[in-house]
């Protein structure tokens, strides 16, 4: 996308530390913080952030990530919320500390002739086991070239998200892993 680029085209990474030009605040009932981006200006790289310093950000540990839907989808577990009871959320994004990230790759859709390969992230937080689709590009671009199976990645930061509502239902992603 134009509108998230530094001057010369390079796109930004976890950990970096920029400046960012918004034109106003632009919220959806599901997406309360966003913000309208003035795509006339590039983004301004300032320095790039540590583990430690994005660990001393997580959000506040809860008791789950936007609530605890039975409700899971085929192949998650805890995976999306109601897009009715998305209002109640303070936010779509949470920044989350996990010691026990599993990757599975696997071609979810085989059972109904879809043999692409997509990646789930598998965690406990708060006592709850969940398994996410993950979205991540960095981590896409290096468990999807693998063979289906399971890969333990072990502590990590992850920024969880609610992404586009889909039949009724908003999706708990694993957008972003930072790893120590």
């Amino acid at each position: 996308m134009p509108d998230r680029h530094y001057a010369g085209g390079a796109e930004p990474a976890l950990l970096d530390v920029i400046n960012i030009q918004f034109l106003g605040r632009d919220p959806h009932p599901y997406q309360p913080e966003n913000q309208l981006i003035d795509d006339k200006v590039y983004w301004e790289f300032f320095r790039r952030a540590s583990f430690a310093e994005a660990l001393a950000a997580v959000d506040p540990v809860q008791a789950n990530l936007w609530g605890l839907s039975p409700d899971s989808s085929y192949h998650g577990e805890y995976d999306r919320v109601l897009l009715a009871d998305a209002p109640a959320f303070h936010s779509s994004l949470k920044l989350i500390h996990v010691n026990d990230l599993n990757i599975r790759v696997s071609a979810e859709g085989r059972n109904f002739g879809d043999m692409k390969k997509k990646l789930r992230g598998y965690f406990t937080y708060s006592g709850h086991h969940y398994a996410l689709t993950v979205t991540d590009p960095l981590i896409s671009d290096q468990y999807l070239p693998q063979a289906e199976g399971w890969f333990s990645v072990g502590e990590a930061l992850i920024c969880a998200s609610l992404g586009e509502p889909y039949k009724g239902h908003a999706y708990k992603l694993i957008a972003g892993v930072i790893l120590p």
